[in-house]
């Protein structure tokens, strides 16, 4: 009775809003009770959560091929990317995709060895510097056990002597395009004839072979790391990332370098959504490219603030820091950068090794072998080439130029000229028909160089483009 009576005091106390409350809690917890065996048997059939089960068991190959088409779904899943990219790295694949999908993974909740793919990924494509900054950002943060397990101090030291263990594949680097006669042949060092055995008595004597020795080969000749050109204000600009000062301006630059990736591959995306969806015939089809369109236009004006932020920061930081400096440091250090810029301008000394190319061919086929006529010195032959004018400016490249050069500068070699004007032309390419020449044009156009136009080139001097034609109708 006391019982009683005490309850109904308290349920007097007890509000309707409290009860509402109580009520639903009270069903969230009978649902989740009973619907929880069909929820989690739902959950075992969902491939991203299968995908991470085999990634967890370090089967990765099998984590790979569930991901495949989930990536191609969902492109902006943040989770999938992650695990995508984390999959291909285990698997032996690095390239600038994998390095994407991981930059992509990593602006979310993302796991914590997203800086270990990276840098294992940077240190596969010889980028030190980038490498190293990964692999110490996720030395801080790891436990000594895991560091231990994956060698990340070995890693760390193979980056500061500049080996990479890692193989890249053909497969795994998006193809650049090149010209036709920009690309190289095949060529074997050694060819051996041989007489047929079958056709010769066992006792006769082989025919004398004579030895000639082929022209040694040119070494392959090592790539040199392209220069940051990191303009931190009007008078300075850094060729390394060694050249920062502060802690915070190198952070801050590596942020906005890893924003300007998913910024270009977000605008990407966007023009390649724009085209089809021009050129859609369905209206299923452009709703769905519509829906695409509007939400990367949605996250695209936050990416292009965080990424001019992070620029602002970085020079900020560093400009801050030689404010404070005595001039004279600061007019050294400016002279030494001019220095270290202008080696990268330096050809660099080839050495020809003697290779051991011997031609062996038998005296019976040497007298068919008739020599080559050697051309004279000064009769030379004409060459007519046609290239893309890319700019051309007398008083050096304004800053947004600069920048736009040294984005197409890393899938095309930029050449420059000074003409007798004193003007210096920049331009790109080396074609031998006007057809190529312009199918180059409209894909140099496409990579952002908006006033690019084909200029061609007789024995190094400047022409016409009807003086041109003339001239490839006559060849």
């Amino acid at each position: 009775m006391i019982f009683v009576k005490f309850t109904c005091r308290k349920l007097k106390a007890i509000s309707i809003m409290e009860l509402r409350k109580i009520n639903i809690l009270l069903t969230i917890h009978f649902v989740l009770l009973f619907a929880g065996l069909p929820l989690f048997v739902e959950a075992q059939k969902n491939p991203l959560v299968e995908a991470i089960q085999r990634f967890d068991e370090e089967k990765y190959t099998e984590a790979e091929t569930l991901l495949s088409p989930l990536i191609l779904q969902s492109p902006d899943n943040l989770m999938i990317n992650y695990y995508y990219g984390a999959c291909r790295t285990e698997n032996g694949h690095y390239g600038p995709n994998e390095i994407n999908y991981l930059l992509k993974g990593s602006t979310g909740e993302s796991p914590l060895k997203t800086d270990y793919y990276l840098g294992i990924q940077y240190q596969a494509m010889q980028q030190w510097n980038n490498a190293l900054t990964h692999y110490l950002k996720y030395q801080k943060t790891a436990a000594q056990e895991e560091q231990a397990t994956l060698g990340l101090s070995e890693k760390i030291q193979q980056c500061r002597d500049q080996f990479s263990p890692y193989e890249l594949e053909t497969e795994d680097i998006a193809p650049v395009p090149i010209a036709k006669e920009e690309a190289l042949q095949a060529e074997t060092d050694t060819i051996i004839y041989t007489p047929n055995t079958d056709s010769i008595p066992t006792d006769s004597f082989l025919a004398e072979e004579t030895e000639i020795e082929a022209p040694a080969t040119v070494p392959e000749k090592k790539q040199k790391q392209a220069p940051i050109n990191f303009d931190v204000n009007s008078e300075m600009m850094y060729v390394d990332t060694s050249n920062f000062q502060t802690k915070e301006g190198l952070e801050a630059y590596l942020k906005w370098k890893q924003l300007s990736l998913q910024l270009d591959s977000l605008t990407r995306n966007l023009d390649e959504w724009r085209r089809k969806y021009a050129e859609a015939n369905t209206s299923s089809l452009k709703n769905a490219l519509g829906q695409k369109i509007v939400d990367a236009e949605g996250s695209l004006f936050g990416l292009q603030r965080d990424t001019r932020e992070s620029l602002q920061t970085a020079q900020r930081a560093e400009t801050d820091y030689w404010n404070s400096q005595p001039e004279l440091q600061r007019i050294d250090f400016i002279a030494s950068l001019k220095e270290h810029a202008a080696s990268y301008n330096q050809p660099q000394v080839e050495i020809a090794e003697a290779l051991d190319t011997a031609l062996i061919i038998s005296t019976e086929i040497l007298p068919t072998i008739v020599p080559a006529k050697q051309q004279p010195a000064g009769d030379q032959q004409d060459e007519l080439v046609y290239k893309i004018q890319i700019g051309a400016y007398s008083r050096g490249l304004p800053s947004y130029v600069k920048k736009q050069f040294d984005k197409l500068s890393l899938i095309r070699k930029i050449d420059q000229y000074t003409d007798e004007k004193g003007v210096v032309v920049y331009t790109t390419g080396n074609l031998t028909n006007y057809e190529d020449a312009q199918k180059m044009q409209t894909q140099v156009r496409r990579e952002g160089v908006e006033d690019a136009f084909v200029v061609p080139y007789f024995n190094g001097k400047r022409i016409t483009l009807s003086e041109a034609k003339k001239l490839e109708a006559e060849q």
